[in-house]
């Protein structure tokens, strides 16, 4: 279907232009940029997808009684935990799966899933997935070429968007979501069925900081806090602290997941002042075992506020790590069972069947 929107020998370069990846946010490639390009990129934006929306809102109108035939997951190719949610999902859904790099417009018919907003709002705006038919999982807003506007009205068109967290879930609601969301915290791997934590006296560890090194994780405050209290033992568990291997205070452990739950049993606390966070999943995997942990108010935090070992810090600017350790002597050990990740691919399909059977209604 050609648009009447735009003219038919500038359509393809106008299309170039308003495409995100070449709007990144790395501009050391172009000389200058004048201060009203931003606002031409904007209405290029909503150009690209009121013809977008224009040509797939017959097509779809036409379609709304049909049945979903198939589900097609977006390959990342991503980290061990996109690789859990993926298939979590691909294992409980009574549909045909497969993966695709979706580089080509899908099939009306088809429902897509998507580990992650922002290659979602990619493929919609260059009209490779048409409206209603996607399912996106949204940990956390990062930054990035997209503004807020463009993003809601991306997500606005989506089948379902599920959101790790409460907090994030209220957040773009707030902002002005309107379309079918849920939230769902996530799942932890069958190995952590089985820990049992040492004596708090005989661990190793004061406190343990799960996660790759991060801007958003506050690697600086961890630093900081390991620097001041010379007396207490850090354990940095992920990549990216190698600058820190000069405190004498200070363990990093780069190892395989399976050995992470021995780490956890060998601490009195588990740390996570990130900034912004989608989960983290360290919490998960720390409640389930009844590890102590205290988090700062982002991501999950909102789910938690009440549980007896999980501490959520109001402020990031006066930590007192003896009262941390005084919290974890008194709580830790207090397990709450979180969902296997079959239980939670099991959950989220629950909710796209009821989702597709609401299609159907409509």
């Amino acid at each position: 279907m050609k648009s009447k929107l735009i003219p038919k020998g500038r359509r393809s370069r106008l299309f170039e232009l308003s495409d995100p990846t070449w709007w990144s946010l790395d501009r050391r490639n172009i000389p200058y940029e004048h201060p009203r390009d931003n606002i031409i990129r904007q209405c290029l934006l909503r150009l690209r997808a009121k013809y977008y929306s224009s040509t797939y809102q017959r097509q779809d109108d036409d379609n709304l009684n049909h049945v979903f035939n198939q589900l097609v997951i977006f390959d990342s190719g991503g980290n061990w935990v996109l690789n859990k949610i993926r298939n979590s999902i691909a294992n409980a859904i009574n549909l045909e799966t497969s993966y695709s790099k979706i580089d080509k417009k899908v099939d009306i018919g088809k429902l897509v899933f998507f580990e992650h907003y922002l290659p979602y709002c990619d493929r919609f705006y260059r009209g490779l997935v048409s409206q209603k038919s996607s399912i996106v999982w949204f940990t956390h807003l990062r930054k990035h070429s997209y503004s807020l506007n463009e993003i809601l009205f991306a997500l606005n068109n989506a089948f379902l968007v599920i959101f790790q967290s409460k907090h994030d879930y209220d957040l773009l609601v707030s902002m002005g979501l309107k379309t079918n969301s849920i939230h769902i915290g996530g799942g932890v791997d069958e190995i952590w069925n089985e820990v049992v934590l040492k004596n708090y006296t005989d661990t190793s560890y004061d406190f343990l900081i799960s996660s790759n090194n991060y801007p958003r994780k506050s690697p600086m405050l961890y630093q900081k806090l390991a620097e001041q209290n010379p007396d207490l033992k850090f354990c940095f568990l992920g990549r990216g602290w190698s600058h820190l291997s000069s405190l004498q205070n200070v363990t990093i452990l780069e190892i395989p997941y399976d050995k992470y739950p021995q780490i956890f049993a060998n601490s009195k606390c588990l740390l996570s002042f990130s900034l912004v966070e989608g989960g983290p999943l360290s919490l998960l995997e720390a409640v389930h075992c009844g590890l102590t942990s205290v988090i700062s108010k982002t991501g999950l935090y909102k789910e938690y506020t009440t549980h007896p070992n999980v501490h959520v810090l109001e402020h990031l600017d006066d930590i007192k790590l003896t009262e941390i350790l005084e919290f974890s002597k008194k709580n830790r050990g207090t397990k709450q069972i979180q969902p296997s990740w079959n239980e939670f691919g099991k959950m989220i399909v629950s909710h796209i069947n009821i989702k597709i059977q609401e299609f159907r209604i409509e």
